[in-house]
């Protein structure tokens, strides 16, 4: 028998069935749901895995917050886009999804302890929490021609066991960004310890319209530590 925090419904949901329906089909198809940028039809230069071969990859380094040249590396390239991050405030992770279970092993005791989660989102933040032993409580965005944090919805969804509050930005599926004010309700320092957690994605994506990349990160998620 599997613990409480397995999901009890297993079978493939309506989109996964769908999408598997699709794939089996004959018909040519454009899959929105793909996720894995090798299986999107990119042409990567020849020479990219070139630098596989290096020498200084025969020797095992392991560090618990990632490689110090890697976090190094993710520093230079905030600093070459305006963003001072000490090398040392940089920790590397496989995904974002390990990032959170991190965070919620951090910051939440897994006996009721609550997240705030924006909706809609990304829908794996209930299994993530779930698997953790923590609540997830959905805070409601509002539609105005855009999608928005609304701060009466988050303060609706904050209660006394509120450990962290996630933003994703740009959102998983609404694509809304979060502006510096919208972000203020998210920092609010009454009530319990709280902290947030923002994933910014999509790095180096020009913004439409523009030539110049975003100021957003790839390296996964961050935590702000209130009191």
């Amino acid at each position: 028998m599997f613990s409480s925090r397995v999901p009890r419904e297993l079978a493939p949901n309506r989109l996964s069935a769908a999408v598997a329906a699709r794939r089996a089909a004959t018909r040519p198809y454009l899959d929105l749901t793909t996720t894995n940028p090798t299986m999107a039809g990119f042409v990567y230069p020849p020479d990219m895995l070139q630098a596989l071969a290096d020498d200084r990859g025969r020797t095992y380094q392991p560090g618990p917050f990632g490689l110090r040249t890697a976090r190094r590396a993710v520093a230079a390239d905030y600093a070459r886009r305006g963003i001072s991050v000490a090398e040392d405030r940089v920790v590397l992770t496989a995904s974002t999804s390990e990032a959170y279970t991190l965070l919620f092993k951090l910051l939440c005791e897994p006996s009721g302890d609550e997240v705030a989660v924006p909706a809609p989102s990304y829908p794996l933040f209930d299994h993530l929490t779930r698997l953790d032993g923590v609540r997830a409580r959905p805070y409601l965005l509002q539609y105005h021609g855009r999608w928005e944090l609304d701060a009466h919805g988050l303060d609706a969804a904050w209660s006394e066991r509120t450990r962290a509050v996630l933003v994703v930005s740009p959102n998983n599926p609404t694509g809304s960004r979060l502006t510096a004010f919208q972000s203020s309700p998210c920092t609010r320092t009454t009530g319990p310890s709280v902290s947030h957690s923002r994933q910014r994605a999509r790095a180096r994506w020009p913004r439409p319209g523009s030539s110049s990349p975003t100021r957003a990160s790839t390296r996964g998620s961050r935590s702000s530590r209130r009191r």
